[in-house]
């Protein structure tokens, strides 16, 4: 058994739909983007209330890559995620510069490929987001 040294701390933002309703059965479907740290390490990732079912991914062991579009403000990149098999979060790849762009931005929009649904949208509001995270990290140091 292992004792964690510091608990871990996250931020989120507020759960945001679609921006367009998607079809059965994924018409409740929320997201959410997290920091996270504990006392050695920050994260950064993408959660929903149902797995996502992308398309265009590529599979590895245990789990799939991907690489979609965010928006962060006006700024436009190709950014890559990693989802293990079955679970409802995309991990950014590349924490660092994710979490960067987190305290940067003031919105982060993400297209996602799904399947059955097509190029599906998820705008987030980072507002706050600076401060938040530094809280956290606080708590974590």
């Amino acid at each position: 058994m292992y004792v964690f040294p510091c608990p871990m701390r996250y931020a989120t933002s507020p759960s945001v739909g679609p921006t367009e309703s998607m079809d059965f059965p994924y018409g409740d479907t929320e997201a959410w983007m997290v920091f996270g740290c504990d006392r050695s390490s920050e994260w950064a990732y993408i959660g929903f209330s149902v797995a996502p079912n992308l398309v265009n991914d590529e599979t590895q062991d245990g789990y799939s890559t991907s690489e979609s579009r965010v928006r962060w403000d006006d700024r436009i990149e190709m950014t890559g995620f990693s989802q293990p098999w079955g679970e409802a979060v995309l991990h950014f790849r590349l924490d660092a510069p994710a979490i960067a762009n987190m305290q940067a931005a003031n919105t982060a929009l993400i297209e996602v490929a799904w399947y059955g649904q097509g190029t599906v949208l998820f705008e987030f509001s980072l507002r706050g987001s600076s401060a938040a995270i530094a809280e956290a990290r606080g708590m974590c140091n």
